[in-house]
């Protein structure tokens, strides 16, 4: 849900301020919620980890050289690993990134098949990015990104309602 809120805020930023102001946003915003989630918690998950990491570099990357396309490719990155670390999960941990979020008690068949939903999820963003980012606007990736985000949180959603679900008729 973060991801969603911070690809917004740095939509509107973008289209008010330029595209510097939107990758500082995105750094600061980024940030914050990493600090937030280090002290309340106590602790960070992998992928947010990743993802914080990936938007101050790429971010950082692209205001030096006065270019988006290293943040563009950081969407395909950030998929990219996301996908792999849905498909090695289960072959290092014996378990899938669901099972370990969860621990719903749910049929470990409806967690292989979400996982595999997700590998293809992840690929598929990634790819998708990477086409857009050499076929159109900066403009128009930026819609997509925010369409691309949407996307991937709602089907993230629905899969964890269905574990749920599952979990409630066992």
């Amino acid at each position: 849900m973060f991801d969603f809120i911070l690809t917004i805020v740095f939509f509107l930023m973008y289209k008010t301020y330029g595209l510097s102001a939107a990758l500082l946003s995105a750094i600061l915003l980024s940030s914050a919620w990493f600090v937030y989630h280090w002290i309340k918690k106590d602790e960070v998950v992998f992928i947010k980890k990743l993802t914080n990491f990936s938007i101050i570099i790429f971010a950082l990357i692209s205001i030096i050289f006065q270019s988006p396309r290293a943040f563009q490719f950081k969407t395909s990155v950030v998929y990219a690993i996301a996908s792999l670390a849905f498909l090695l999960t289960p072959m290092i941990k014996k378990k899938t990134v669901f099972e370990l979020m969860t621990s719903l008690p749910v049929n470990s068949s409806y967690y292989r098949h979400i996982n595999n939903i997700m590998v293809i999820v992840f690929l598929i963003g990634s790819l998708t990015n990477l086409y857009v980012v050499f076929h159109y606007s900066l403009d128009q990736w930026v819609f997509f990104k925010i369409l691309l985000s949407f996307t991937v949180a709602t089907i993230m959603s629905i899969c964890l309602v269905f574990l749920y679900k599952k979990s409630q008729n066992n």
